[in-house]
C-alpha cells in the first residue's frame, strides 16, 4: 500500500520538474532578433569640427539574424535646450556587414548643430535597436 503514494510522489515530482524546463521554442525566444549598436564605437569625426564643415558618423552594430540590407537609420540632434530634432544624412548611410559590422554616413554642420546626436536602427523585419548617444561640439565661425 506504501509503494503507491510513493509512486504518485515520484510521478508527480517528474511532471513538476518537466514543466519548469524550457521548450526548444523557448529557448529560441530568449535570442533577441534586434540589432544592438556599440555606444563604445559611436564616434563622429573631428569633434569639434568647424561651421561649415563635412562631418563623418561612425557606429558599430550586431545583429543575430543579418537582417540590416535595408534597414533604417534613425538618427536625432538634441539641442542645448532639449529640442530634439530629425537629421537627414546627406547620403544614404553606409552599412558594411550583416550580422556584425558598422554603419558610416556624413553631414554638413554649422554651429546650430552642436549638441547631443542619438541613433538606432531599425531591421529589415522592423526590430528596434537599443539608442546610442554623442556630444558633438561645432567651433563658431572665425570673425572676418
Amino acid at each position: 500500500m506504501r509503494s503507491i503514494p510513493i509512486a504518485l510522489l515520484c510521478v508527480a515530482t517528474i511532471l513538476i520538474l518537466a514543466a519548469g524546463c524550457p521548450s526548444s521554442d523557448d529557448e529560441q525566444d530568449d535570442v533577441s532578433l534586434a540589432p544592438y549598436l556599440y555606444q563604445e564605437t559611436f564616434e563622429i569625426e573631428p569633434n569639434p569640427a568647424e561651421s561649415g564643415e563635412t562631418v563623418s558618423f561612425f557606429f558599430g552594430f550586431d545583429d543575430f539574424d543579418g537582417d540590416v540590407s535595408e534597414a533604417l537609420i534613425v538618427v536625432r540632434h538634441k539641442d542645448d535646450d532639449g529640442v530634439v530634432s530629425p537629421v537627414v544624412p546627406e547620403s544614404d548611410p553606409l552599412i558594411k556587414g550583416r550580422t556584425h559590422g558598422s554603419v558610416e554616413f556624413e553631414l554638413t554642420v554649422i554651429e546650430a548643430d552642436q549638441g547631443q546626436y542619438l541613433a538606432y536602427m531599425i531591421d529589415n523585419a522592423g526590430n528596434v535597436s537599443n539608442e546610442i548617444t554623442m556630444q558633438f561640439y561645432v567651433n563658431p565661425p572665425l570673425p572676418e
